[in-house]
């Protein structure tokens, strides 16, 4: 790389840095670009890019998962989620990069609650359980918040 690369380089990171006021506006930015995604998750027909990193320290499940297969960190690791939906398991995401919930319909809010449920993010899943204790309750979505997703 020359010099004249090095400093082209430099002055885009040192503009986009002081766009980034804080961490939280720095993972909200890599969740956004997909920037440097070290894994990838196949939910039914979509791809999630993420990062082992930050996924690992929201979650004890992704923990698990992402400790049991490391490999070369070189490498891009590519796993398939099977107990949540797609809606969910965005959700999921955008939380623990953001920690924000936007407002979403009573069924998607229902797979985000499982998507939280199943790994473990208790933030995720306290929002989900404020917002559906709001609710008029019904034997039937009482029984959607029971059944398994999918």
């Amino acid at each position: 790389m020359s010099l004249a690369d090095e400093k082209e380089e430099s002055a885009t990171g040192e503009r986009w840095q002081k766009g980034i006021k804080s961490l939280k506006e720095g993972l909200a930015h890599i969740y956004k670009t997909k920037e440097f995604a070290d894994v990838h998750f196949v939910v039914g027909v979509r791809t999630f890019k993420a990062h082992r990193l930050i996924l690992a320290a929201r979650s004890p499940v992704f923990n698990k998962i992402l400790l049991r297969k490391q490999t070369d960190t070189s490498t891009i690791m590519k796993e398939i989620i099977d107990d949540v939906t797609e809606d969910g398991f965005e959700i999921l995401l955008k939380y623990i990069y953001t920690d924000k919930l936007n407002d979403v319909d009573k069924e998607t809010l229902l797979e985000a609650h499982r998507a939280a449920s199943t790994f473990q993010q208790k933030g995720l899943l306290r929002l989900c359980e404020e917002r559906i204790t709001k609710w008029e309750i019904t034997y039937d979505n009482v029984w959607q918040l029971a059944e398994p997703a999918l």
